[in-house]
């Protein structure tokens, strides 16, 4: 779990007071944080919901820190994505997840009204635009 990470604000920094503090966040760190109770992880960035098949142990990464660590729901995307798109889905996403609190049928609706409104402008409807996030954890 140490290949699977987040890449921080000021990773790059050499003036680091401690190895500790050091700008990355593995799967490994994730799963010592408590996050019972929450409700709601995104990570939007790019392939975040990767992860490497360990034999016998699954898929080792992000997701699966995550809700080792409690939180309910995590919504990832599995492949990169463009900036504008991103933001758009995720608008769409923080929309219905506001009114109906559920991830899932948030993230549905969300991938739906992408496709419809790339439709809508006569834009590519190739799921690279309105399909790489996923949600995964517990209603």
């Amino acid at each position: 779990m140490l290949l699977s990470g987040l890449v921080l604000a000021g990773a790059n920094d050499r003036k680091k007071e401690s190895d500790r503090d050091d700008g990355y966040l593995t799967a490994e760190e994730v799963t010592t944080i408590n996050l019972t109770g929450t409700r709601l992880v995104v990570l939007s960035a790019c392939d975040a919901g990767l992860g490497k098949l360990e034999r016998g142990e699954g898929i080792m990464g992000l997701r699966r820190a995550f809700l080792l660590a409690g939180a309910q729901n995590l919504v990832m995307s599995l492949w990169k994505v463009p900036d504008r798109e991103t933001r758009e889905i995720m608008d769409y996403f923080y929309d219905d997840w506001i009114k109906t609190q559920d991830a899932g049928a948030a993230m549905q609706t969300a991938s739906l009204r992408m496709l419809e409104s790339r439709r809508k402008k006569g834009l590519s409807e190739n799921p690279i635009y309105w399909a790489s996030f996923i949600c995964v954890g517990r209603p």
